[in-house]
């Protein structure tokens, strides 16, 4: 059959033809690079050689920096590890991504990340984190394949971040690339010069005078191992390779002994090596001002991808490619952990960027040339350039406020993944104070910051009575001090001081009437020793002004257990769950609230879930072996009490356990050993009145026993 087709149609045809190969090539395929992003937590510039070799050889960092272009003053937008860290992996300064501290917020899913971006473009996507701050519950997993962020567990009460060693993260990450056939996109996170710095041998010897520049050398030592293999696969010359850090560290700098308080050069100047694929660019120095929001864009452009229309950095290929400038701008940044925590004054600033001026906006302003004196040892401001500063900053903070409101809905439950408290405490509660004067600026509150840092450092080393008269000193003077009164309490319960942590928890509510992390820790606190209708009472307290935190319905969930209702108790720990699913201490409390109804099916099932999370985890262990010893597995048993000791020496219920079981099958000179190793170990110092009278039970019963078998 013959058909006749009229020249309108065949050109009508062609057109639409023509139209869908346009609409196809829309989506801009990514030049076939790698990307590759090393973060290191805590990483001053003046720690990488190349950028000053005074303090500690950076060989490893500093033939990547040779192969590429080292910006020599890059910025972080704050000086704290996942606010930074969100402006890295989107683009936007904090006010626009409204991530302002390392608690109480996740990344809005409405926010674009660098990830999710390349994923776009067919990139495997894989982020290895190196400690709790950037777990996935805060949302920056989003976009990656895989985000592995497997620590263990960690009391919320402890001093430290629960991390793991970058010898650790460099074997995962090695192992992820080894199985890539595509084109990929890698997160690597090494945390390990972030306080406490404890570096491994040979470097703590070799650095003894200085732990904090043995950390950055043994980080050093693991990139090595990195580049070593990208070279021997042959990816090295076809990878784009950032290496920066999320911020610096005070080291005594103005009076500043960490970070996460100031926002000084020694705490947001941070350094930044970018590595081109091919070799381009080779050995380039550049010395602009740029800011890590930079980062994502320049990502973009060098991938020839668009720079999505929301980030907020500006591309550094024209500044690298030709020398030309970015466009006359400012640099924001901000420090909001004092404001947060303590209702102190908020810290936020600027650099003008063309003439190198730094303002630091506090209640006693700050101006300084960095230019001439880039440590800022010198406040040039007077009254008309504080005010010009000033009103710049209100403009650009007024503009990245509103963006936020726009961008940042507020996410409720079912959105959120994971949510957890951290060690550096930060409240949603808004403070009422807005007005500031001289006795709220920082500078004016360093001496309480560092008494603080001076008492949690006793603290840490056992010193307990010296501890509590320093934190008590300092909220004396600042009643506002919410994580001073946490740590005290926390030391009163950890020294078996029950009823004078509860007095000091109901001082800290008097003084902040409708602070979440006081009201979190108390509950929990009250939950823990059994004063359930209280800790219930105080929990719905806590659960009116955040209800999307784990911890709390964690807390809930076992003071509703004491309590005896049961299926209150189940249905907390289950919302828990729904909002962190590898919770392994949630898991082990639905274990050990099943073993005390002899429930072993479902102890046990639960009990192996928080094990197969965190295999270390005590309280799961000891539930476990008092399961075995259920079942007369007294041998298997007693392995898990012991495991405890070698994990933490101080928790009592495993000594008490085995004294408990060897005094049982008679085995009497082992319980008196176990009972004189907690004696040896101070574990009397910690007991609580309750847990002195049994053990004092047990001890008269080992006694007749010895005396009785002599």
């Amino acid at each position: 059959m013959n058909f006749k087709v009229k020249n309108s149609y065949i050109f009508l045809f062609f057109f639409i033809f023509v139209l869908s190969l346009v609409s196809f090539s829309c989506k801009k395929k990514a030049e076939k690079f790698n990307v590759l992003i090393i973060t290191l937590d805590t990483l001053r510039a003046d720690r990488v050689s190349l950028y000053d070799n005074s303090h500690v050889k950076t060989p490893d960092i500093d033939s990547v920096g040779k192969d590429g272009v080292i910006f020599k003053y890059a910025f972080s937008t704050v000086p704290v590890t996942l606010p930074s860290h969100t402006s890295i992996m989107t683009g936007l300064y904090p006010p626009s991504h409204g991530v302002r501290d390392n608690s109480g917020y996740i990344v809005n899913k409405n926010i674009l990340t660098l990830a999710e971006y390349l994923k776009k473009y067919d990139f495997d996507t894989g982020a290895f984190i190196g400690a709790f701050p950037l777990d996935s519950r805060f949302g920056l997993d989003q976009g990656f394949d895989v985000y592995d962020d497997k620590y263990g567990s960690k009391n919320p009460n402890d001093l430290f971040f629960v991390e793991r060693r970058a010898d650790k993260v460099i074997n995962l990450s090695i192992n992820w690339l080894k199985k890539r056939k595509n084109k990929w996109f890698e997160w690597i996170h090494l945390f390990d010069p972030h306080q406490p710095y404890n570096p491994p041998e040979p470097y703590k010897t070799e650095y003894k005078d200085d732990l904090y520049s043995g950390e950055v050398a043994y980080v050093d030592s693991q990139i090595k191992r990195l580049i070593d293999y990208l070279k021997s696969s042959g990816q090295y010359d076809n990878t784009l390779i950032i290496i920066t850090a999320d911020h610096g560290e005070g080291l005594g700098e103005h009076g500043e002994k960490t970070h996460a308080y100031f926002a000084y050069n020694s705490t947001i100047h941070v350094p930044l090596i970018i590595k081109f694929p091919r070799g381009n660019y080779k050995s380039k120095v550049i010395k602009d001002y740029v800011s890590l929001v930079d980062i994502f864009p320049t990502v973009c452009d060098e991938l020839g991808l668009k720079i999505p229309d929301e980030v907020e950095g500006v591309s550094l290929m024209n500044l690298i490619k030709k020398g030309e400038k970015p466009e006359t701008r400012f640099l924001y940044f901000e420090s909001l952990p004092p404001y947060l925590n303590r209702g102190w004054a908020p810290l936020t600033g600027i650099i003008d960027v063309e003439k190198k001026i730094k303002y630091i906006d506090q209640p006693i302003p700050e101006l300084y040339d960095l230019s001439k004196d880039f440590n800022e040892t010198k406040n040039i401001g007077d009254k008309k350039t504080f005010y010009k500063y000033k009103s710049e900053l209100e403009k650009i903070k007024k503009r990245l406020e509103k963006k936020a409101q726009k961008s940042n809905k507020k996410i409720n439950s079912s959105e959120m993944r994971k949510l957890r408290s951290l060690g550096y405490l930060s409240s949603k509660v808004k403070y009422s104070k807005t007005k500031f004067t001289k006795k709220d600026d920082l500078k004016v509150l360093i001496p309480l910051q560092n008494k603080m840092l001076e008492g949690l450092g006793l603290y840490a080393k056992g010193y307990y009575g010296e501890s509590l008269k320093i934190l008590s000193e300092v909220v004396k003077k600042r009643k506002d001090f919410v994580l001073v009164w946490n740590k005290i309490a926390n030391i009163l319960k950890e020294t078996g001081k029950i009823e004078l942590a509860m007095i000091t928890y109901e001082k800290a509510l008097e003084y902040n009437k409708n602070n979440y992390n006081i009201l979190l820790n108390y509950g929990a606190f009250l939950a823990e020793n059994n004063l359930s209708d209280r800790a219930i009472e105080i929990l719905n307290r806590a659960r009116k002004i955040i209800d999307y935190d784990p911890e709390l319905w964690n807390s809930l969930g076992v003071a509703y257990w004491k309590s005896g209702e049961v299926k209150e108790a189940i249905k907390c720990f289950n919302k828990a769950l729904s909002l962190d699913n590898d919770n392994a201490i949630v898991y082990s409390n639905l274990g050990a609230m099943y073993l005390s109804f002899l429930i072993y099916d479902k102890a046990e099932e639960n009990l192996k879930k928080a094990l197969e999370i965190d295999p270390n985890l005590v309280s799961a262990l000891n539930s476990y072996g008092a399961l075995l010893k259920k079942k007369g597995k007294i041998k298997d048993a007693i392995k898990y009490w012991e495991k405890i000791l070698g994990i933490n020496k101080n928790y009592y219920m495993a000594y008490y356990n085995l004294i408990a079981v060897y005094l049982d099958s008679g085995e009497y000179k082992k319980a008196l050993e176990i009972y004189n190793l907690a004696k040896k170990n101070n574990l009397f110092l910690r007991l609580t009145p309750g847990q002195k009278r049994d053990f004092t039970k047990i001890y008269n019963d080992l006694k007749v026993s010895l005396e009785e078998n002599n």
